[in-house]
């Protein structure tokens, strides 16, 4: 009699056979997954005949910003604020035997402006009124009052390494830190011209935002009581940017975060570069099947006067969707998308090019699903640092090595 026992077992014995037949079948070096077509990737590289352009972006301080960015560079100002509140009353530290001593602002240098092109000097201004982190920009300048903090000299610190600044505050200003009944002590920082200097801000690193610190003892304490301590982080911090407006620019390819401005690059794909095996052309068909691994645009650079052997870039490429761009002009939102799977490109511009992945346009241009209308790469980095780079473009003028090349790597269809 056939048992259940043995039916199980036979039952058993095919199911190995099947998932023995199949992963026997698969190269490791094969990623199509398949042993009897010897399918595998290539690769190719290719001169790109592409047009371009740099446009700027309208972008404007959020609050929440990594970064507190001060700079005095040109047309180019800018002036981090700082909010605390919690500080004894000014009534108590202003007792006739009330102590106040060490009173001091640390700020968190990330990196600035190098020596000897500028020497850096910082001066404090208290802000009259009150403002919000995502409106400094109607902060007027009349509303900075001289603060009574000496300048400050920011020293020379070693690149890639943050740095903690120490500064003094006199006793006087803490003692009449309050105006009014206010509940809050404001200070806004301005620099030295052609300068510049990037802080952490509390949204960048809440244990190295900027910190205020007194030790004081009110008339009502004991002599020879033990000083109490004031140490608290900024409760609201931010900048305000004053810059002139960015411009659009045919053959110019500029990334740039501080008045952000942002690359459009419109090119023909070759689809004769995609092949078979055996070498031959892909018809329509074929193409549609091709199977993207990475596909990258090569840029070179051109002029770098931020980014460095510490300092990392970070890039990503849209879609464009708008319709027959052909010369400057600025793409606004609903003119690109951001396509699913693309992703950022980080590095250090170390070498003489950079790669942008744009490994979902080009499998989209293939398949029919994407209508090339070009690609919009921007920096992830706006209204972070003054980070910027340009690259060569495709003119005549460009020497060969330096135009801009595409790079796929592809899996051709099983024929």
């Amino acid at each position: 009699m056939y048992s259940f026992k043995n039916s199980f077992a036979l039952t058993a014995l095919c199911l190995m056979t099947i998932v023995l037949s199949i992963t026997a079948c698969t190269r490791k070096n094969n990623l199509t997954g398949n042993n009897w077509s010897d399918t595998k990737p290539l690769t190719f590289t290719d001169s790109l005949s592409a047009k371009g352009f740099a446009f700027s972006d309208t972008a404007k301080v959020t609050g929440f910003e990594g970064s507190l960015l001060v700079a005095k560079m040109g047309a180019v100002e800018s002036i981090p604020m700082i909010r605390f509140t919690g500080l004894p009353k000014s009534s108590l530290l202003n007792g006739g035997n009330s102590t106040l001593t060490e009173a001091k602002l640390k700020l968190t240098l990330k990196r600035r402006s190098a020596e000897p092109r500028s020497t850096l000097k910082l001066n404090f201004f208290r802000i009259k009124g009150r403002w919000t982190a995502d409106s400094t920009n109607v902060v007027p300048d009349d509303s900075l009052l001289v603060s009574g903090i000496a300048e400050y000299t920011v020293p020379v610190i070693p690149a890639g390494s943050d740095s903690l600044l120490t500064i003094p505050i006199p006793n006087d200003v803490i003692r009449n830190w309050q105006v009014a009944d206010s509940t809050y002590f404001s200070l806004a920082i301005r620099c030295s011209d052609n300068a510049w200097a990037e802080f952490y801000s509390m949204e960048g690193s809440s244990s190295q935002g900027p910190k205020l610190e007194i030790k004081y003892r009110f008339a009502a304490d004991a002599a020879n009581s033990t000083l109490k301590e004031y140490s608290s982080f900024a409760i609201v911090d931010s900048y305000r940017l004053s810059a002139p407006p960015g411009t659009q620019q045919n053959d110019l390819w500029l990334i740039r975060n501080i008045s952000p401005s942002r690359i459009f690059i419109k090119f023909n794909l070759n689809t004769n570069n995609f092949r078979a095996m055996n070498g031959t052309m892909l018809d329509s068909l074929k193409l549609k099947q091709v199977t993207i691994n990475k596909a990258e645009l090569v840029l070179y650079i051109k002029n770098n006067p931020y980014y460095g052997s510490t300092i990392p870039y970070a890039l990503r490429s849209f879609n464009v969707t708008k319709d027959s761009v052909s010369t400057a002009v600025s793409l606004q939102e609903g003119d690109y998308e951001y396509l699913s799977l693309t992703p950022s490109n980080t590095g250090l511009a170390t070498g003489d090019s950079i790669v942008v992945n744009i490994t979902p346009h080009i499998q989209g241009y293939l398949s029919g699903n994407i209508v090339n209308k070009g690609v919009m790469i921007r920096s992830l980095q706006e209204m972070q640092n003054f980070g910027e780079l340009e690259f060569w473009n495709d003119e005549a003028s460009t020497p060969a090595e330096k135009r801009p090349k595409l790079r796929v790597k592809y899996t051709p269809p099983y024929l």
